[in-house]
């Protein structure tokens, strides 16, 4: 759900600019004050917390989602030709897991700009998955890029296999079952939540690379945790939102059992580990 923004709202954005920054709602807050004509339902639960106003006296008005008004060009909804439950089927929902959302029949992937290859390879699994030609809007104020598809079919059908609409976070959303009862297609869902919402990092003192997930969703973080198992990994939950793993030997097993399709996570494994 969506509402339009008075300017009763615009005045608490700008009020209450540096707490929303740190507390961080994820659309850029500059174009919320001064561009986007609604604000979404966990936007605006993130504001209201943080003005303490009661969410009666915002007086607020529903607004309807535009995809050609939110991207700015018109989307054409053409027939998907679906391959059917593939590993990279698999690969494409972990994605979806981590950086993906859908709204209404909007299907969106939101990742750096500085990302290139990764897009590429986001691009081509559309293409391959459902025979559909994503678009690609480049935000003018962010350093992001958005990956969409406008289509009712392809909705249905993600919400058929396992995935859903509305805030990740607050439907607490798990990995499919028929993704986490099979092996294969485990190993490559975790490559698509690693490659999005997960890192790489090298712990100078240590001279280890660490592999880590990154996610609000208990759900995702305890599936990642079963799913890995079955590579014989041991992925620790570290702090409440994220899981590492630790073990020299682990990292490993994960770089040749599993690997990455994000360049930015292997070069860095090039870069500290030759591999």
């Amino acid at each position: 759900m969506r509402y339009k923004i008075n300017l009763l709202i615009r005045q608490l954005l700008r009020q209450h600019y540096k707490k929303l920054l740190k507390i961080s709602i994820r659309t850029n807050l500059k174009n919320l004050i001064y561009k986007s004509k609604s604000i979404s339902e966990s936007q605006l639960d993130i504001l209201v917390k943080v003005s303490r106003i009661p969410r009666k006296s915002l007086k607020l008005k529903g607004a309807e989602f535009h995809s050609e008004r939110n991207f700015g060009k018109y989307l054409r909804c053409n027939k998907i030709q679906f391959k059917g439950k593939i590993h990279d089927y698999a690969e494409f929902i972990g994605i979806m897991l981590g950086d993906g959302n859908i709204h209404r029949n909007t299907m969106r992937i939101t990742i750096s700009s500085e990302e290139q290859e990764f897009k590429e390879h986001i691009k081509k699994l559309f293409k391959k998955l459902f025979g559909i030609e994503p678009k690609v809007y480049k935000s003018k104020i962010s350093k992001s890029v958005s990956i969409y598809v406008n289509n009712k079919e392809l909705r249905v059908l993600l919400e058929k296999h396992g995935l859903g609409q509305g805030s990740k976070v607050k439907r607490n959303i798990q990995v499919p079952k028929w993704i986490r009862a099979n092996k294969t297609f485990s190993r490559y869902c975790i490559r698509g939540m690693i490659d999005t919402d997960g890192c790489t990092h090298y712990h100078k003192r240590d001279k280890q690379l660490y592999v880590s997930f990154h996610n609000r969703a208990s759900n995702l973080l305890m599936d990642l945790q079963k799913m890995a198992k079955y590579f014989n990994l041991t992925f620790t939950r570290n702090t409440p939102y994220s899981v590492t793993l630790y073990k020299k030997d682990e990292v490993r097993i994960y770089i040749k059992e599993i690997g990455f399709s994000n360049k930015k996570h292997s070069s860095r494994v090039k870069n500290y580990l030759g591999l």
